[in-house]
């Protein structure tokens, strides 16, 4: 799905020969994708709830995607984009909340193929 994202100007997804959708890369992952995804890495476990509670408070509508040990995911709307600079910008001023990194990362070809 990677090649397809990188190499195709129009990609189409076919089940059992039906095709089901059928654009460019970004048109796709606008329609079928699943938003943004937001991964921190923090340095107790324990925060994790501080941390939560931080994100749905700017964006409601942020649900928890992974958790593993000390490193939690968050599923974030394509809607909300306009609230990612508030939400980077209380991360980072916030150094009770023991965040060591976060980063963002966008919804692959793979999440649309899968959905």
């Amino acid at each position: 799905m990677e090649e397809a994202d990188v190499l195709g100007d129009r990609i189409a997804i076919m089940d059992h020969g039906v095709l089901k959708c059928y654009g460019s890369s970004l048109f796709l992952k606008k329609h079928y994708g699943t938003g943004y995804i937001l991964t921190l890495i923090l340095s107790e476990k324990e925060k994790m709830d501080h941390v939560s509670t931080l994100i749905t408070s700017i964006i409601p509508e942020a649900v928890i995607k992974d958790i593993r040990d000390t490193e939690v995911s968050f599923g974030l709307p394509t809607s909300k984009c306009s609230s990612f600079s508030e939400l980077f910008s209380m991360l980072e001023s916030s150094p009770n909340l023991g965040i060591k990194s976060f980063g963002l990362s966008c919804t692959t070809m793979e999440d649309v193929f899968l959905r």
